[in-house]
Order: C-alpha cells, then structure tokens, then sequence
C-alpha cells in the first residue's frame, strides 16, 4: 500500500483538523464496483475502524458528453441512480458485518466525472484520507492509475492511500518518506507527518537517493531531521 501526499499542496486547515485529539476522521473511497475498487474499499473500512473513521463512499455516473446534454426528466435520473443505489447498499451491509458496525459508513451516488465529483465532495467533508485502487505496476496500471487515481494524487489537498488490488489492510506499521533532505526544517510538512506517525503508532523510514557522491549539506540536513523527530528515531 502507498501512502501519497504532497504536504505543502495541504490547505493549512488541514494540519489544524488532524491536530485535534477529537477531530470526526473522514475517509472517502470511490468504487465502480470493480475488484480493483471494492479491494480498496475493503481496506479503507478496516482503516476506518482501526483509527475511528467514519467512511464515505462514492460512486459517480459518468455519462458520455453528447449524453450530458440533453436534459434528464425525472424518471430517467432516478433510473440511472437506481442501480448503483442499490449496489452501494448492499455494500454498506457487507463492511457493516466486516466491521461489525464499529463505524459510521455513508454513501453517495453522483452524476458527473469522477475527478470534479471527488472534489466536490472533498471540499464539503474535508477527508482524512482519500482511499483508491490499482492493478499493480505494469503498463496496464499505468493506464488505469493515470486516469482517475493519478488525477487524485496530482491534484488533491488531501492524502491519497493507494492500494494495490491485492492488497489488504494489517495495521500501518512503518512510514517511509521520500526527500531530496532540503528545506528539511519547513515546519507544515514536518508537522504533519509527527500527526500521521502519532496516529498509526509506527516507524518511520526516510528515502534519499543520491546520484553521486554524498553531498554534505545532505548529511547534516538529514541530523537535522532526526533532531526534529528525536521520538520516531528516523
């Protein structure tokens, strides 16, 4: 499972919401139905019930531009919400019994595209964490993660879980974080991470590649982070 977030991208209300010891934690997951969806929905309700979460799922009808324009009477928008109502249903009683009803789950059924909808949704709940499939890492996932998952992870305010298809969810018990070890000492990014690390209990592993010789100013920048997370000893 991938972790994927951009910490200065992060409205500032963000940091002040996963702050709070009594802050109602969000977390949205799309799903089309699919096995690659349903996966991540999976595991973003045994999530949701190991930190406290209530989950919100979505599910958007998208329907083809020459469609969309032309007026929906009321009887063919409840049509087309008819089905994935129901389906959304019947897995919302699935994660209950997964979860035996340790959290709140909701569902939404949108007509729109997947990208403006996650928005929408995101700006009225202001999530946790967003949680979205992928097949795995040949170049039929690139296809698949490139469309509405990369969407998500390039340009959402939130953090973006990513979860391979076979994935499932066994407790959080390392964070890696990937640096290049500069402005190592911005106050937002690290602020954040200390939350994620509190909240999960677990390790931290930092990344820093290197394409020649050690760089100095690499070496002290990464003491330096150690000085500002002494109690995760990264």
């Amino acid at each position: 499972m991938q972790v994927i977030f951009y910490p200065d991208r992060f409205a500032e209300f963000y940091l002040s919401l996963i702050a709070k010891k009594n802050f109602m934690r969000t977390i949205i997951a799309p799903t089309d139905f699919s096995a690659v969806s349903l996966n991540a929905v999976n595991y973003a309700a045994d999530l949701a019930a190991a930190i406290n979460a209530e989950l919100i799922l979505l599910h958007v009808v998208q329907i083809p531009i020459t469609v969309s324009e032309i007026p929906f009477t009321l009887f063919e928008y409840e049509e087309i919400m008819e089905d994935p109502k129901r389906e959304l249903a019947i897995l919302v009683n699935q994660l209950f019994i997964r979860t035996k009803e340790k959290i709140n789950i909701h569902h939404q059924v949108m007509i729109g595209s997947v990208s403006g909808q996650l928005k929408n949704i995101c700006e009225r709940r202001k999530p946790f964490a967003i949680v979205m499939g992928t097949r795995g890492a040949g170049a039929v996932d690139r296809f698949f993660f490139g469309s509405n998952t990369m969407y998500a992870v390039n340009n959402s305010q939130y953090p973006v879980l990513v979860v391979p298809q076979n994935a499932s969810f066994n407790g959080i018990k390392k964070i890696a974080l990937a640096s290049d070890l500069k402005e190592i000492k911005s106050i937002k990014p690290i602020e954040i991470l200390k939350c994620y690390l509190e909240i999960f209990t677990c390790k931290l592993d930092v990344i820093h590649v290197i394409d020649r010789d050690l760089d100095p100013e690499a070496v002290t920048a990464s003491v330096s982070l150690e000085n500002l997370l002494p109690e995760f000893s990264p």
